[in-house]
């Protein structure tokens, strides 16, 4: 269970309480408050994924060495990507991209590209949806199987890492 899941028990809970107050108009403020206060706690722990409100995170590397992660999201796009993936090449640079699966359903030579000249293929969802972080396991787990068949589908690669839309 993630924090996310505890602190919306906790807010159905106070939600439940407030429920039992006597005035109609207190009432409807302490709910009001209640989840005015979790999407304020919800919003911070989409803002800073170290929080690790949704879940474990790698936000660093081990620390050994210095190094520089490049990454980029929601692609593959087929303007954008193809240039890009010619300037990184050209440079002799790695990267990794979080690929939106349809996308690559949309244009999987793209994705089979950006894994045979080397780069690292991971899993931004299915369709990029910015509730994603909200979603209930079973659909989290459908988005992401999704995902992952349409990458392997298009690279013959499964991705290790995946990045949420939102944080």
């Amino acid at each position: 269970m993630t924090r996310f899941h505890i602190a919306t028990l906790a807010a159905a809970a106070a939600s439940l309480t407030a429920l039992l107050l006597p005035d109609g108009a207190t009432r409807a403020f302490a709910v009001g408050a209640v989840w005015m206060c979790f999407a304020g706690v919800t919003a911070l722990g989409v803002a800073f994924p170290s929080l690790q409100f949704f879940g474990p995170v790698a936000t660093r590397g081990s620390g050994d060495r210095p190094v520089v992660a490049l990454t980029f999201d929601d692609g593959p796009d087929p303007y954008a990507t193809p240039e890009l993936l010619d300037l990184l090449k050209r440079e002799g640079v790695r990267a990794a991209f979080f690929f939106v699966g349809e996308r690559v359903d949309a244009h999987p030579e793209i994705a089979a590209r950006a894994f045979a000249e080397g780069h690292l293929l991971c899993n931004h969802s299915y369709r990029h949806s910015n509730a994603t972080n909200l979603f209930g396991s079973g659909r989290l787990e459908e988005d992401l199987r999704k995902t992952q068949d349409a990458i392997a589908r298009a690279a013959g690669a499964v991705p290790a890492y995946f990045r949420p839309p939102m944080g």
